[in-house]
């Protein structure tokens, strides 16, 4: 399942650890198996890793621990993520996942279905790996293939990552929706999480909440629990499904959409066999 959590200081204040560890601690049943934070400075490019309380022995040797993170000007976005090992049961699938380059880092949460196909595809292309994991795919899929690659993904996800050559960060979110990204901005700050529990964490966000009377009118009249990204809290979104977005000043409003639903429903006739197992 996974969970992921961040913070976005626009203006470029300090980013809060102890905020992006309660963010975390919130969302921690959706993996109990791991958890990695990463602190990165925009305009200087630089970040630091830590790791939390449940992470394995071996990624406890190699990164300080979160409780160690201080809050200074240097560093402006935190991300961070809870992980449930799926593919590769190994630390060499902890995250913030890195490049090969260190180009770029990623928090995910899903799973990568053609990530084998992907990754031979990718090897032929010269790209080395160092994982057995979906994700380090996704990584090198970004970096051969840039935004695109989210259309050459055939699974579910909800992702975060930053690239450092273009100092820039992606949200995206999988075709169908299927894995969530809240978000929601207070003042020069943006936060997004894989729950809106998550989002309650900060202060300003928890003592400003109230209901959205539009969703709840529809919730109560039709059961419509999704209104277009709206969600029952006011003020608090959801990225649209099938999207990727830069979080800057424009987002949401600069989203991206990589995919429709088809119009024409297909029957079995409607295309032939070979072509059919080749989607």
């Amino acid at each position: 399942m996974c969970g992921i959590a961040g913070i976005v200081e626009l203006r470029g204040r300090a980013v809060d650890p102890r905020m992006l560890r309660a963010m975390t601690d919130a969302i921690q049943h959706r993996g109990p198996d791991d958890e990695g934070y990463v602190l990165i400075g925009k305009g200087s490019s630089r970040y630091a890793g830590y790791c939390g309380p449940a992470s394995p022995d071996q990624v406890r040797s190699t990164k300080p621990p979160i409780e160690s993170a201080r809050m200074t000007k240097e560093f402006d976005i935190g991300l961070a993520h809870r992980r449930f090992s799926i593919i590769d049961l190994s630390p060499a699938g902890h995250q913030p996942f890195f490049s090969e380059d260190g180009s770029c880092c990623v928090v995910f949460n899903g799973e990568i279905y053609n990530y084998v196909e992907l990754r031979n595809e990718l090897e032929a292309l010269g790209a080395r790996f160092r994982s057995h994991s979906d994700t380090e795919v996704l990584v090198e899929a970004y970096r051969a293939w840039g935004t695109e690659c989210f259309s050459r993904f055939n699974g579910f996800w909800a992702l975060a990552l930053y690239d450092f050559a273009k100092k820039q960060l992606i949200l995206s979110r999988d075709r169908l929706g299927k894995k969530p990204i809240y978000w929601t901005r207070t003042g020069d700050r943006l936060v997004f999480a894989s729950e809106i529990k998550s989002l309650l964490q900060v202060p300003e966000v928890a003592a400003t909440r109230r209901v959205n009377q539009t969703a709840a009118w529809h919730w109560c009249v039709d059961g419509r629990r999704d209104l277009e990204c709206q969600t029952l809290f006011e003020g608090i979104d959801s990225l649209p499904a099938a999207s990727w977005a830069v979080v800057d000043e424009h987002f949401p409003r600069n989203a991206k959409i990589f995919w429709e639903v088809p119009r024409d429903r297909l029957r079995e006739r409607d295309i032939p066999v070979a072509e059919a197992a080749s989607l």
